[in-house]
């Protein structure tokens, strides 16, 4: 959807205190930390005492790593995978150079000095989410037990989910193998879990390692918690 104009970008945060704003969240379909005043709207946010959490694919944190780290509540990294090879075959780049190793010594860099939370995310993804993804369950283990190397606070594992029939947002069906086979690797890292390291289930996990056919129809006319948490996008 485009990006935000500068002007209007940074009236946002004056506009988010009068209107009782209490926390945003910076996500996109793009990546938060090309926006050339993010570092400026994360402080002025901060400044009206708008807390803010960050979700980011990893590879510009160096570029506003001090605010960030003093600044974001919390700060979650796309990841998907725990070695270089997973990492550039589901995130490859335009110039085919990887960028693996930059997204972990951002977040290596972000872990020694950040005031908020940060966490690994890894999206389960498999053939079933179509014809030319890989399954990156074997990098399951691996980027749990490197998350906590590199000193996040969590690392959390999320189940995929695609259009079934006519119904959206509705649980991917993976083989039964596939689901046995996430299912021991999801036990050995729940293993590694300590006080300071948390290993965070999303809410439907459970039901898509049981291989649930789980399905949320939108069948209603209003969202009344759309007036308590609102998507604000560069379109108004």
């Amino acid at each position: 959807g485009g990006r935000f104009q500068n002007n209007r970008f940074m009236a946002l945060p004056v506009e988010f205190q009068e209107a009782g704003v209490k926390a945003v969240i910076l996500i996109g379909g793009g990546e938060p930390l090309t926006h050339p005043k993010v570092g400026n709207f994360i402080s002025e946010c901060v400044l009206r005492d708008i807390k803010i959490g960050l979700t980011t694919n990893g590879t510009l944190i160096h570029k506003h790593l001090d605010v960030i780290a003093e600044k974001c509540s919390w700060t979650r990294v796309s990841m998907d995978a725990g070695t270089q090879k997973m990492f550039d075959s589901l995130r490859p780049t335009k110039k085919g150079v990887s960028a693996f190793s930059q997204v972990v010594s951002n977040m290596e860099a972000l872990a020694r000095i950040k005031q908020g939370l940060l966490g690994y995310s890894f999206l389960l993804q498999s053939p079933a989410d179509g014809q030319h993804v890989t399954s990156n369950l074997d990098d399951l283990y691996s980027a749990a037990k490197l998350a906590k190397e590199i000193g996040c606070d969590y690392f959390e594992v999320k189940p995929s989910y695609a259009w079934r029939g006519n119904i959206p947002h509705s649980l991917m069906i993976h083989s039964s193998e596939y689901l046995s086979h996430a299912k021991e690797i999801i036990e050995k890292i729940n293993s590694i879990e300590t006080d300071d390291f948390r290993i965070i289930h999303a809410i439907n996990l459970k039901y898509s390692l049981d291989g649930v056919q789980l399905e949320q129809p939108k069948n209603y006319k209003e969202c009344p918690p759309a007036q308590l948490r609102t998507l604000v996008t560069p379109k108004g």
